[in-house]
């Protein structure tokens, strides 16, 4: 999705596949991306229509990317905080900035804030407070540390899960 490398830091929008209602979030989200100095990519799914957004000319839209392969180009993430979204970027050691917009996303962000992985902002926040808290993520290396340790206890936790399951099924083939 990266038309060029320009060298600048690279951020993954991951917007909800869901219809949430999100518009003006995702609008202020790539406003003040378009302040920074990143290149940024935002998955806005099938319920925002990209013709009513402006992006900046640092920000690709896109309906879909595959997330997994997204995240191994950039060094943060900006999501509403789904489980799935959430648990991918960690696994890719990636910290967050997490704009709660309901479900089970609070509570996501909660927990990506007490592992020191990301910060939060209400859905509300303006483009300053949203500028500020990318700047602070991708210039604090706490943030990714975090990240990143998580990831790799996550990964430990996926593996053993995993051999438990083969060792089960050994088990019961004897």
């Amino acid at each position: 999705p990266w038309p060029m490398d320009s060298g600048r830091p690279r951020v993954l929008v991951a917007c909800s596949t869901g219809a949430q209602g999100q518009d003006q979030l995702v609008q202020r989200i790539i406003s003040a991306l378009g302040t920074l100095d990143v290149d940024a990519v935002a998955t806005i799914g099938p319920h925002l229509d990209s013709r009513k957004l402006e992006a900046p000319r640092n920000v690709h839209l896109l309906h879909g990317a595959p997330h997994d392969l997204v995240m191994k180009e950039v060094c943060l993430v900006v999501t509403q905080g789904g489980h799935g979204t959430v648990s991918r970027a960690l696994i890719n050691g990636l910290p967050q900035l997490v704009l709660p917009n309901g479900r089970d996303q609070g509570d996501n962000a909660a927990r990506v804030v007490s592992k020191g992985a990301g910060l939060r902002l209400p859905s509300s926040a303006p483009e300053a407070e949203i500028a500020d808290a990318v700047s602070r993520l991708v210039q604090e290396p706490c943030y990714r540390d975090a990240a990143r340790r998580l990831g790799d206890a996550m990964k430990h936790e996926i593996a053993a899960s995993a051999l438990v399951d083969e060792l089960e099924a050994m088990v019961a083939n004897r």
